[in-house]
């Protein structure tokens, strides 16, 4: 999420005919850039609040995308097993675990010249068999004793009308404004790409939501312990 005020840069970019001043809302999403970062670790089993979820969805909306918040273990459970199956597909994939393993680094200084990629230390703790929801393999470190994952996740399906790139972009929109409205909220959240990333696996959560669209990103949604973000980039070597 790189943009939290992506309307009102739109409304109020230099030079532009329909400047404005940032609404309330800009504002508040801007300011949730600097918190804003993946947390992989357990949540608190504290439930999000009616509310939240709808701010959430509206966010997506906002951008001409979806946001389906799943209800109830019936639900979560068949996208778990899902999310399982796909997976165990990656896992299986050689040219793919490679590929992930040259985005791992075990710190910033061992990172060198390729400072892109996760550290170790922002990966999930290592899997266990109770475990509903697959995470990636950046760690082999054991999670705090009593730490479980939650036993009933919110999870959040994002998607747009269609598959092209430039849906692909209203989905990124998408995503930034829902990331960011989480994070003023005070949640923290996780990515999970698995089903979206094996097409069968999508096709069935496609079919499994009833929607005409393609989801294109999932997102767990909690309370977490304080964290830190991944090291970036400086904005001025990329723009």
């Amino acid at each position: 999420a790189a943009s939290a005020g992506m309307a009102g840069a739109r409304a109020a970019g230099p030079g532009s005919a329909g400047a404005r001043p940032a609404t309330y809302a800009e504002v508040e999403l801007h300011a949730a850039i600097g918190r804003r970062y993946s947390n992989r670790g357990p949540f608190w089993p504290d439930p999000v609040p009616a509310d939240v979820r709808a701010r959430l969805i509206a966010a997506a909306r906002e951008e001409s995308a979806w946001l389906d918040l799943l209800v109830g273990m019936t639900a979560i459970g068949a996208f778990a097993e899902i999310a399982r199956s796909a997976d165990k597909v990656l896992r299986r994939d050689t040219a793919y675990q490679a590929e992930q393993a040259t985005w791992t680094h075990v710190d910033a200084a061992c990172a060198g010249a390729a400072r892109d990629g996760i550290p170790v230390t922002a990966g999930a703790p290592r899997a266990e068999p109770q475990d509903l929801l697959p995470q990636r393999f950046f760690t082999d470190r054991q999670r705090v004793s009593g730490r479980d994952y939650e036993p009933e996740p919110l999870v959040g399906i994002l998607g747009v009308a269609g598959d092209r790139p430039a849906d692909q972009i209203l989905a990124g929109a998408g995503l930034q404004r829902v990331l960011l409205t989480a994070t003023a909220a005070g949640l923290d959240t996780s990515m999970i790409s698995q089903p979206i990333e094996v097409p069968a696996a999508r096709e069935q959560l496609r079919r499994s939501l009833g929607r005409y669209g393609w989801p294109q990103i999932v997102v767990r949604f909690g309370y977490g312990s304080p964290g830190h973000p991944a090291p970036r980039r400086d904005v001025t070597e990329v723009i």
